[in-house]
């Protein structure tokens, strides 16, 4: 079986490497591969996933992420769709803690690269004005450029996702060295071909192509 952590990070290597256009094979990931969780030698890229809720919060309500293969064909075995249900934070609080404390572990005990960045899984109450949208987006890249500043390396990007639909999310890329944000809708169908790498991926790593 494919553990959530697993899809977490699948989710987050698929959406990373269509804002910045990298190539997924250029990235480490899987059981083998910690702090960070995602691992690029050749790029020099290091990816530290989360959904930015503490131990004793991650039975909240999820939302399902769904990833298909964007083919006529449709039937790469086991891999045609796969999803995660993702539990998440709602509150903003939750999102600056878990940068601070994730910056105090990547000036710790991580790995670190020309680029550590860090993947948050966000809930979409997030979106609208009930919380988070891009227009207060500013004000918050501030305030987790602030949270990252505990350590001497701060995560750069820091980059949050929430769900748009079961296959797209909407992100907001937060570059903490001048504290800008970009927004991107990253649409979750792959190519047959990135489909089948991840497929290879799972049987190899898991023997479970499902």
């Amino acid at each position: 079986m494919i553990s959530n952590k697993l899809r977490q990070e699948i989710f987050a290597l698929v959406e990373y490497c269509k804002i910045y256009e990298h190539d997924i094979d250029a990235f480490d990931f899987g059981d083998k591969v910690e702090c960070p969780d995602l691992q690029s030698k050749i790029l020099d890229i290091g990816i530290e996933c989360t959904n930015a809720l503490p131990k004793d919060k991650s039975g909240q309500s999820g939302e399902l992420k769904m990833v298909g293969v964007n083919s006529k064909a449709n039937n790469i075995a086991g891999l045609t769709v796969f999803s995660y249900w993702i539990h998440s934070a709602t509150d903003p609080h939750m999102l600056l803690d878990c940068v601070r404390d994730k910056t105090k572990k990547l000036n710790g005990h991580y790995k670190l690269f020309g680029t550590n960045a860090l993947f948050m899984h966000v809930s979409s109450l997030f979106s609208g004005s009930q919380h988070f949208s891009i227009r207060n987006a500013e004000e918050f890249a501030t305030e987790l450029d602030r949270a990252s500043i505990c350590g001497k390396v701060k995560f750069n990007p820091i980059v949050l996702s929430q769900l748009e639909t079961p296959n797209s999310t909407l992100c907001f890329a937060v570059d903490t060295s001048d504290c800008s944000i970009t927004e991107h809708h990253v649409s979750l169908s792959l190519s047959k071909n990135e489909g089948n790498k991840i497929k290879e991926f799972f049987e190899l790593q898991t023997g479970d192509s499902n």
